[in-house]
């Protein structure tokens, strides 16, 4: 384990490229070739954390204080966690890359990890806004397995209304794997301040699809409708879904159907009636159009 949070620390650390030397703000470039709009991830660091460094002494003994944990002695966790936190934002920083570090281990390297996972998420989540960036950091990185970042996004979760500024400046940036994330994350997190940047986003994507013969990230416009659905209903994302069912990809469509159907309201009608044309047409086995049926007889 030793290892792998090493590692992390120098592709977290080492990977962000500092735009300036008077500014917190970092990036990341995306390695994956399948970009979402072009543009690096932003990583905004906290404030102490940027250019600091810790000596030798206090290394250890923020180690020794981190050790504490796998005692699994809770009232003995909670004092050294308070005497870490205590010792300034470096000290933080390396209470959340080391809990981080859970999300990259294996199952094979740690015995109980779902155990280490669920209090990786408990400390990352109490440490609130502090965290995020590290979160962030840790969910671009491309060898970071599926599991990994899933863990990442389900943090994010739950830190809630704190994580969206960072998530929202980083929707349409990084690898098709992080955008995925970083989409069902503020679905998840079902706040409307992330329905414009994600309607901008769908709308900038299925313009592209019309000439793109490949339509390799059809995949990124269905998890869009997806969360869009799952933030529920405004105009703007009615709209868009409104748009999405019409959508080059069959799978995209589908998506907008169940979106329709999940953010139904007595001022959709419209929506209602068009994804009922679109299921129709495109599903006419399903269940859709009998549901929405239902919807729309409710509402007269």
């Amino acid at each position: 384990m030793n290892k792998i949070w090493i590692a992390l620390l120098v592709i977290i650390i080492g990977g962000c490229k500092t735009q300036s030397s008077a500014s917190s703000t970092s990036s990341i470039k995306a390695t994956n070739s399948q970009q979402v709009s072009g543009g690096e991830i932003i990583v905004r660091l906290p404030e102490g954390t940027q250019n600091a460094t810790l000596s030798q002494q206090e290394i250890n003994e923020i180690r020794s204080l981190l050790d504490v944990y796998y005692t699994g002695n809770k009232s003995a966790w909670s004092a050294s966690r308070q005497k870490i936190i205590a010792k300034g934002p470096m000290a933080k920083k390396a209470l959340c890359l080391f809990f981080i570090k859970f999300f990259a281990a294996g199952r094979q390297s740690v015995g109980d990890i779902e155990k280490h996972w669920r209090a990786a998420r408990y400390e990352l989540s109490q440490q609130k806004e502090f965290a995020v960036p590290f979160l962030i950091a840790t969910m671009a990185v491309p060898k970071l397995g599926t599991t990994g970042k899933i863990q990442c996004s389900k943090t994010l979760a739950k830190i809630g209304k704190p994580a969206l500024p960072a998530l929202i400046e980083n929707v349409g940036r990084g690898d098709a794997s992080f955008q995925r994330r970083v989409i069902e994350t503020l679905g998840e997190i079902k706040n409307q301040q992330a329905i414009t940047p994600l309607a901008n986003l769908y709308n900038n994507l299925s313009e592209k699809a019309k000439t793109d013969s490949q339509d390799e990230q059809y995949g990124i416009r269905f998890y869009i409708v997806n969360a869009l659905g799952d933030i529920r209903w405004n105009k703007e994302s009615a709209t868009t879904i409104e748009r999405a069912l019409s959508d080059p990809n069959r799978e995209v469509r589908k998506a907008a159907i169940e979106s329709s159907i999940s953010m139904a309201a007595p001022q959709n009608v419209a929506l209602l009636q068009k994804a009922r044309k679109t299921s129709r047409k495109d599903f006419p086995l399903s269940k859709y159009h009998t549901r929405i049926e239902v919807l729309l007889e409710a509402y007269k």
